[in-house]
C-alpha cells in the first residue's frame, strides 16, 4: 500500500512540475540552454539522490519505530525493494501525460508551418521613448 501511495504522490508532484513548466513556456519566459540546463539538473539531482538513498536505507528502522509505538510486532524487512518497484509501476501508469506529449509533438510540427511567430503579450510591439 505504501508503494501505491508513493506512486500516486510522485505522479502528482510530476504533474505540478509539468504544469509550472507549461505556464513558464506559455508566458514565453527564457529557459536555460543545453549545457546550463544539464548543470542545473545535475546540481538538483545529486542532493535528491543522496536524500533518497538515506531514506531508503532508514526505511526498516522507521517502520519498526512506528510498529513499536502501535504495539505491533517488529519486522525483519520492510520490503523496501518491493515498495520502490510498486511506486515505479504506479508512476508509470500515471505517466500518460508523457504519452500525450509524444502524440502531440508530430501534430505540432505539422501545424507550426501554418502559424505565425508571435511575441509575448506583455512586451510592446515597438520600442517607446
Amino acid at each position: 500500500m505504501q508503494g501505491v501511495l508513493g506512486g500516486l504522490v510522485l505522479a502528482l508532484v510530476y504533474l505540478v512540475g509539468r504544469a509550472i513548466m507549461g505556464l513558464w513556456w506559455a508566458m514565453e519566459l527564457p529557459t536555460l540552454k543545453a549545457r546550463a540546463a544539464f548543470l542545473f539538473y545535475a546540481a538538483l539531482a545529486l542532493p535528491t539522490l543522496v536524500v533518497l538513498g538515506f531514506c531508503l536505507q532508514q526505511a526498516n528502522d522507521w517502520q519498526n519505530g512506528i510498529r513499536s509505538r502501535m504495539g505491533m510486532d517488529l519486522v525483519d524487512s520492510s520490503r523496501t525493494v518491493q515498495m520502490v518497484l510498486t511506486t515505479g509501476g504506479i508512476f508509470k501508469i500515471c505517466f500518460i501525460g508523457f504519452l500525450l506529449r509524444i502524440a502531440f509533438n508530430p501534430l505540432r510540427g505539422r501545424l507550426y508551418v501554418h502559424s505565425q511567430q508571435h511575441q509575448p503579450n506583455f512586451l510592446p510591439d515597438e520600442p517607446t521613448g
